[in-house]
C-alpha cells in the first residue's frame, strides 16, 4: 500500500491483530458504549481492517478487489440503513458510513499494481483535495479517540465506569484506531 515494505508489514501486522481484537469484541458481544464496541461499530472496525489487510496481499487485483468494494459497499448499505432507522448511535453510524465510503472512494481513486497504490499520474485536484480532507478527519479521529481511551476512558462511560469496562472500552478502541490509521495511509496514497 505504502510502497516500503517494512511499512506495510508494520500496517498489515497492525490490522491483523486489529482484526483478533475485533472479532473477540464481537464475541463478546457486551458493548460498553455507543461509538466503539457496539454491534455495528465492531462489524465496521472488522470488515475494514480485513478489507485493508487484503489490499497488502499479493492477491489484491480482480477478483478479490471487487469482492472487497463488494463488501465495503454491503456495509456502507447496512450503515445507511442503520443511520436512516435512528437511535442513540446514529453519530456512530454516519461515521463509520463516512469511513466505508471513503474506503470505497480511496480504492477506486488508486491503480493498483502488485503490493502498491502508487499513482501512475497526478490525481486531479478534486480527487487529492477530498482524499486529504478525509485523511485529516480520520487522523483527528485516532488522536481523539486515542486521547479519550488512554487519558479519560471514564468521561466515554455511560453509567459506572468499573475497570472491566475500562479494559474493555480501550480494547474497543484498538480496532478502531488501526482503522482510523489504515484510512489515513490510503487516502494518502489516493490523493
Amino acid at each position: 500500500m505504502t510502497g516500503s515494505p517494512v511499512l506495510d508489514g508494520l500496517l498489515l501486522a497492525a490490522l491483523l491483530v486489529a482484526v483478533v481484537v475485533g472479532g473477540a469484541g464481537l464475541l463478546r458481544g457486551r458493548p460498553v458504549d455507543r461509538y466503539l464496541s457496539s454491534r455495528s461499530a465492531e462489524t465496521g472496525h472488522l470488515v475494514m481492517n480485513l478489507v485493508m489487510a487484503a489490499m497488502l496481499t499479493p492477491w489484491w487485483a480482480g477478483a478479490v478487489r471487487t469482492a472487497g468494494l463488494v463488501v465495503l459497499g454491503a456495509l456502507a448499505v447496512g450503515f445507511t440503513a442503520l443511520l436512516v432507522r435512528g437511535g442513540p448511535a446514529r453519530p456512530a453510524h454516519l461515521f463509520h458510513l463516512v469511513a466505508a465510503g471513503a474506503m470505497i472512494f480511496a480504492v477506486l481513486a488508486t491503480d493498483h499494481h502488485g503490493m502498491t497504490m502508487d499513482m501512475s499520474t497526478a490525481a486531479p485536484v478534486w480527487r487529492s483535495t477530498v482524499a486529504w480532507v478525509l485523511a485529516a478527519l480520520f487522523a483527528l479521529d485516532a488522536v481523539a479517540t486515542t486521547g479519550v481511551v488512554a487519558v479519560a476512558p471514564r468521561a466515554a462511560l455511560a453509567g459506572t465506569a468499573s475497570s472491566s469496562r475500562v479494559r474493555a472500552l480501550r480494547a474497543a478502541g484498538l480496532p478502531h484506531v488501526v482503522m482510523d490509521l489504515g484510512m489515513v495511509t490510503m487516502l494518502v496514497m489516493a490523493a
